[in-house]
């Protein structure tokens, strides 16, 4: 469990490019939300299952906000390498569940709030 979310975590082999894809399901309590991160060089594709999705995305280079977004259940976000993202349930009374898969498999950049700008 990390920020108090439950992360259910596997991985899956893409046998057409012989590379691996990363898959996750995470269920997001009320309220909560990730740190700010990137994925490197990954790419992710993520699917609302249940509830809503809010994204706060930043410009990789300049550390500037670039937009905010909420996404509801049947939508999909595609992230890509060039940006800094936070995630997070947008209710404050249900649950959301997203399904997360990424391609070549996941190492993430942390940052600290300071370093964004607004």
């Amino acid at each position: 469990m990390k920020n108090g979310r439950k992360i259910e975590y596997i991985k899956i082999p893409d046998l057409t490019y012989g590379n691996v894809l990363e898959e996750a399901k995470i269920v997001w309590p009320p309220g909560s939300k990730s740190d700010p991160h990137d994925h490197r060089k990954s790419t992710g594709h993520i699917w609302i299952l249940e509830g809503a999705i809010y994204q706060k995305v930043y410009d990789k280079k300049t550390k500037k906000f670039i937009k905010l977004s909420i996404y509801d259940v049947g939508e999909l976000i595609i992230e890509t390498p060039d940006i800094i993202h936070i995630m997070g349930n947008a209710s404050l009374i249900e649950f959301a569940v997203t399904k997360h898969i990424y391609s070549p498999p996941l190492r993430m950049k942390y940052y600290k709030l300071p370093e964004l700008k607004k």
